[in-house]
């Protein structure tokens, strides 16, 4: 696989001895002033908008698609919304050979550290994020009920990722008119639709992402807080560096 480039600030480049390393989440992503380059007000979901809909009339995909089974149902002038729960991603971009620097000021950051190996890069970071668990990091609306957690459920908590690059599409808003799509693409996997797609205004970033999710077997994902979380890069951690 080729390598992989983080742009950012000088000062958060792990390689120059920063001691902490900062995750995102998609929705940070999303109600990111939009003046950034960063920002994305699509991220993390799909938003289908629809003319007029009649279930008896629509194709089973577009049925599904809409979550709907059997039964007469009509839709007018509405707005249907996929979206994934709230998780961690950290962002790279794809190493195309073409000057660092240019490629980081047009990210509006200064510096950039190079990650040979994704696979040891990812397993590095779930060890770094797995030490500084917090209950804090979770979104207010589930942080009650975790509160209530025993020492047996908070074992039961996992941290599930995947990684893989973004696929760049001409919308992320499906347009239905007649009970029929007539603008964008809801074939493919969800998680790959919400997750790991931007639209093409966004192809120059060549972006890679890791995707984080803390799940448990009994209320599934657990969503986190739309802050990103800070970490040090502890003395374990540090054993494992370069973070490559």
């Amino acid at each position: 696989m080729q390598y992989l480039v983080k742009y950012c600030k000088k000062e958060h480049n792990i390689q120059l001895d920063c001691k902490t390393i900062q995750i995102g989440s998609l929705n940070y992503y999303r109600e990111m002033d939009p003046q950034f380059s960063i920002a994305d007000h699509n991220e993390g979901r799909e938003t289908t908008l629809i003319g007029n809909y009649n279930s008896e009339k629509a194709k089973p995909e577009i049925k599904q698609h809409l979550n709907h089974g059997d039964g007469n149902v009509r839709i007018y002038n509405s707005v249907f919304e996929h979206r994934f729960p709230n998780s961690l991603i950290f962002c790279l971009s794809l190493d195309t050979g073409k000057d660092y620097i240019e490629n980081a000021q047009a990210l509006e950051y200064d510096s950039w550290y190079i990650v040979t190996n994704v696979n040891i890069f990812g397993l590095k970071l779930i060890n770094i994020i797995m030490e500084g668990f917090k209950v804090s990091w979770f979104d207010s609306s589930v942080r009650p009920q975790l509160e209530q957690f025993s020492v047996f459920d908070f074992k039961q908590i996992q941290l599930v990722w995947q990684f893989q690059d973004v696929k760049y599409v001409d919308t992320k808003n499906p347009i239905i008119v007649d009970s029929k799509l007539t603008h964008g693409s809801i074939e493919g996997e969800l998680i790959d639709r919400l997750v790991f797609s931007k639209e093409k205004k966004f192809k120059e970033d060549k972006e890679f992402r890791l995707l984080f999710r803390f799940q448990h077997p009994r209320i599934g994902d657990i969503p986190v807080r739309d802050e990103p979380i800070v970490l040090p890069i502890s003395p374990l951690a540090s054993e494992l560096l370069p973070l490559s």
